[in-house]
């Protein structure tokens, strides 16, 4: 099923005029934010058909020109083989003449979202562009329905990564798209940092400009470098930096983009059941002392850590999954950060421990 099919649309020039038109008189399209890139390829498949054997399709301009909706390739190797005077190459293309212009706009990403593999960029410039589609779409009442599952349809992603593509679009910084555009920066990666505040965001950047490559575990290392501090700094320098308050975004369907199920359930630190020669009044009856309430604080530090830790195990799994990872390197990262959250139930061990001593104090 096709892009408009999914958003509810029907092609108002189901009947296209077809005919051949002049390459000088086609005009990259200014919404094509997809990356064209090298043709060489392409050329040759030309030259050995004896010109372009697939139509494109092109949008009427008021000058005479016409708008392409589809084939911006096509149409740049076209041209290149002419300044080059390949012998055998017409300087015209088949083109069907298409006057819906917000259908030529879904069109635009429907060609282009299956037809090869796209960048991190790509995929969320796509979103973005959908999404803005989909609003005015709504606003006109040519479509209907849940945004986001319709977009999650249309492009053929799952809700999450959908969610995923919404918060990378509204919070990460715009210095990092040359990244994403060659590569260096992936989805799961620039997920993570778009979590981070604008100021955390851009120390990481400055700090791995050289990188080849960002990976899942350099953005760990930067929220949790290796230091010599006692586990109670280690775990107020890991809070500090993962618990940072998110910018705000301006989305107008905001879904909650949930990390875990079980982050919801740690907010209060676990209190053992009286036994029967034990008194049945609650801690939060009474005047709790300083240290308790510091240890109180410590624990849900700890166990925000540990949720961390549990994040990026799932994200190894996925990265695995998706072929960016191989097998070792997702064993190998999942082994570091299974270690670093072992090391943070010992301590939540201590904390508990140390929580009882000082509760048998307040209630004498």
């Amino acid at each position: 099923m096709s892009l408009m099919e999914n958003m509810g649309l029907v092609n108002k020039d189901k009947d296209r005029t077809i005919k051949q038109i002049p390459v000088n008189l086609l005009v990259e399209n200014p919404d094509n934010f997809y990356i064209v890139g090298d043709v060489e390829e392409l050329k040759n498949s030309i030259i050995a058909a004896g010109g372009v054997r697939q139509n494109l399709i092109v949008e009427p301009m008021k000058d005479g020109r016409y708008l392409i909706v589809s084939g911006h390739r096509r149409c740049k190797a076209v041209k290149e083989l002419l300044k080059e005077q390949t012998v055998g190459i017409p300087d015209t293309v088949p083109c069907e003449i298409s006057t819906d212009h917000y259908g030529n706009q879904l069109l635009l990403i429907d060609t282009n979202s299956t037809s090869r593999d796209l960048t991190a960029w790509e995929r969320v410039e796509q979103y973005k562009q959908l999404n803005s589609l989909f609003k005015y779409g709504v606003m006109t009442n040519q479509i209907n329905g849940r945004k986001r599952d319709a977009i999650a349809k249309t492009l053929h992603e799952s809700t999450t990564n959908i969610a995923r593509y919404s918060a990378i679009s509204n919070n990460l910084r715009k210095y990092y798209a040359d990244w994403m555009k060659s590569g260096k920066l992936g989805i799961s990666a620039a997920y993570e940092l778009s979590k981070l505040t604008p100021d955390r965001q851009k120390d990481f950047y400055e700090q791995h400009l050289d990188d080849d490559e960002i990976t899942l575990k350099s953005i760990e290392d930067f929220l949790h470098p290796a230091s010599k501090e006692t586990p109670i700094q280690e775990a107020a320098v890991q809070e500090e930096a993962m618990q940072a308050e998110r910018p705000e975004t301006d989305e107008e369907d905001p879904e909650a983009i949930s990390t875990d199920d079980e982050a919801e359930d740690i907010e209060e630190v676990p209190e053992e059941a009286p036994t029967k020669n034990e008194p049945t009044t609650r801690v939060e009856d009474m005047e709790l002392p300083k240290e308790y309430k510091k240890l109180q604080k410590e624990y849900k530090k700890a166990m925000s850590n540990i949720m961390v830790k549990h994040r990026c195990i799932k994200d190894y799994a996925e990265l695995a999954k998706n072929g960016t990872y191989t097998q070792m390197q997702m064993i190998t990262n999942m082994q570091r950060a299974a270690s670093g959250m072992c090391k943070q139930l010992d301590y939540l061990l201590e904390l508990v421990d140390k929580m009882k001593v000082v509760r048998g104090h307040a209630e004498k």
